[in-house]
């Protein structure tokens, strides 16, 4: 299964938001784990993916194929060609890795970082991915915004405000 946790209110689940500007809400720890725990000699693999709107590496960091591999050990490996996580019996039962969103100052919509699970496979017995468990989002809000600034000039005269007007030296009411 794959869970989606921030640092803000939302509780753990399939979906949380996270903000690139909040830098107390500004992450989103993902947590793929396998149930129940391997037997000793056995072991568990699942294909990740990441769909999500996000960039990786230019909307969050630590990019996420480089947050996986920094948070490995203790009987889990993960081979970022086929990005392939797999669990070993007698070692962890699950793998949490953290991306935070970047302030990019674009004025861009809401962005997602997705982690889904796929094609699972096990040395003894069989293995699935969790029907509602499968895949997990992040939603990156942002509150840039598109600015324009104009200017006008109004000559108190008969002609409309606008770019350009005509007044006269000797009309005081113009």
């Amino acid at each position: 299964s794959v869970v989606v946790n921030d640092e803000g209110a939302e509780v753990a689940g399939q979906a949380v938001g996270i903000s690139e500007e909040d830098l107390a809400d500004n992450a989103a720890t993902f947590t793929v784990s396998v149930s129940p725990s391997l037997n000793v000699g056995n072991s568990a693999s699942v294909v990740l993916d990441f769909p999500g709107s996000a960039t990786d590496g230019v909307d969050y960091t630590t990019a996420i194929e480089t947050a996986i591999s920094a948070a490995q050990g203790s009987g889990i490996t993960y081979n970022a060609t086929t990005h392939t996580l797999t669990f070993t019996g007698g070692g962890a039962s699950s793998l949490n890795f953290t991306v935070t969103a970047t302030n990019d100052d674009d004025a861009d919509s809401a962005e997602t970082i997705t982690v889904s699970l796929g094609n699972a496979t096990a040395v003894e017995g069989s293995a699935s991915v969790s029907l509602t468990q499968g895949s997990a989002t992040a939603t990156i809000a942002d509150i840039d915004q598109a600015i324009t600034f104009s200017v006008v000039v109004n000559d108190e005269g008969a002609e409309v405000a606008g770019q350009a007007v005509g007044i006269s030296e000797e009309d005081l009411a113009d």
